[in-house]
């Protein structure tokens, strides 16, 4: 497996921090579709340090999440300060993209 999609499941902050411990480890997953679920900050968070841990992750997509634009740079500048080759973030509510950072 190397898609998750979660979109629109009703996960809320904590589901996401069980998800992120569980994912800590993997090395197959790649991309993680989370679209519209209720995240938030906190949730956020656990993203954050799951990708701190896991540099497989190459796609994360969070529209809907409930994130905010601090949290969401947190996420980006992470993945930057970890060289994460990380594809793509996208979240069209702050108008973050990064898209193929293996060729900067």
């Amino acid at each position: 497996i190397e898609k998750i999609v979660l979109a629109n499941c009703g996960l809320d902050q904590d589901d996401i921090g069980r998800l992120a411990h569980n994912l800590l480890e993997n090395s197959t997953i790649k991309s993680i579709d989370l679209r519209g679920n209720e995240i938030g900050d906190l949730g956020a968070l656990s993203l954050k340090a799951l990708l701190e841990q896991n540099k497989k992750i190459t796609e994360l997509q969070l529209d809907g999440c409930k994130i905010s634009e601090e949290k969401m740079t947190l996420i980006r500048d992470r993945l930057w300060h970890n060289n994460s080759f990380l594809k793509s973030i996208f979240s069209t509510e702050y108008s973050l993209a990064i898209r193929d950072l293996t060729n900067l």
